[in-house]
């Protein structure tokens, strides 16, 4: 709930659905599956292996977590009442059985794509040392449903499954006009935890080395941190005064940096870049920088004692200053 504060007084603000702004259960559909796995789940994020397809009785979205357990969402534009919990059972009823090569030749309907390896796009996407064993996918399944707001009959059922064992959820979602602009407000769990966004704060950063291997000697050798094409939104997670902690893939954090302004924005081999600049705070000497010094991802999570979401551009969960002040004694 979003309320107007003035004086010391709150007062809570009308929240809409997708049918107040004229917009159908599938653009909810939409918005989620987009968005699923780098954007609103950013600390147990979801891969979305297909949608609802007309006239199927199949689930609104079907994902996968980084274990290989299958997530089926129920989604309502309005108001989810207990009708949703048959209807979520008969999904569940169905799918459970469901093994590999079926998920599989899901996955590939979805991407109109037969060649695609459920495996490994599974790996990719979670940045698993390993692809999960076959038997591994859909041992077990999570229910959520989602809607505008929710009735108390459909509360207490979801209470009463989840005390027989059943993992069942209910999240909302809401839309806010504010100012003739839209706003979007997922309640995605587990709740966000991160650090104020406007504190100064760390964050591992992609290089784009599997697209261009030599985008990081470019960003070092220019004193920045770049973003390109269509991943150019990513740097706008940076502030003054945040650390920027190099990402490469297949070695590890390989430089860091303090940022020191805005975001910018330029041509790079004919593509969109936008950047910050940066204080290099290792290497201080490009000149003989190399990548036979790198803080290995698995010792990251060790001296952190953390697990983060390595698939992201901008790795989650982000770091706060005495996280930083470790990784940086790593370099040295």
């Amino acid at each position: 709930m979003l309320f107007h504060m003035e004086d010391g007084n709150i007062s809570p603000l009308k929240f809409l659905g997708m049918s107040d702004i004229n917009k159908l259960e599938k653009d909810l559909e939409n918005i989620l599956a987009l968005n699923m796995l780098d954007t609103l789940y950013e600390d147990n994020p979801y891969f979305v292996i297909f949608q609802e397809n007309r006239g199927q009785a199949d689930p609104d979205i079907v994902a996968l977590d980084a274990t290989g357990r299958l997530v089926i969402f129920e989604l309502k534009r309005g108001m989810a009442d207990e009708n949703c919990l048959p209807q979520i059972f008969r999904y569940v009823q169905n799918l459970e059985g469901w093994d590999f090569n079926t998920l599989q030749e899901k996955y590939r309907k979805y991407h109109n794509q037969d060649s695609l390896d459920l495996r490994k796009s599974h790996q990719d996407a979670f940045n698993l040392p390993q692809a999960l064993n076959e038997l591994d996918f859909n041992k077990h399944q999570r229910l959520i449903i989602v809607g505008n707001s929710v009735d108390s009959k459909l509360i207490q059922g979801i209470e009463y499954w989840r005390k027989q064992g059943i993992d069942i959820d209910f999240l909302p979602y809401r839309i806010y006009e504010i100012a003739e602009q839209l706003y979007f407000e997922f309640f995605a769990k587990p709740y966000d935890v991160r650090i104020n966004p406007r504190d100064p704060k760390g964050v591992m950063f992609d290089t784009n080395a599997s697209y261009d291997p030599n985008a990081l000697n470019y960003m070092l050798g220019n004193n920045r941190v770049s973003a390109f094409g269509d991943r150019i939104a990513a740097v706008h997670v940076f502030n003054k005064g945040d650390i920027v902690f190099y990402s490469h893939k297949g070695y590890g954090l390989v430089a860091a940096g303090k940022i020191s302004s805005e975001v910018k924005s330029c041509l790079y081999q004919s593509q969109d870049e936008n950047y910050c600049d940066v204080e290099l705070l290792y290497p201080q000497d490009v000149s003989n920088f190399n990548l036979t010094n790198p803080i290995e991802f698995w010792r990251v999570s060790s001296t952190l004692n953390k697990k983060f979401f390595w698939a992201r551009t901008d790795k989650r969960p982000y770091l706060n200053e005495a996280e930083c002040k470790k990784l940086l004694e790593l370099f040295s």
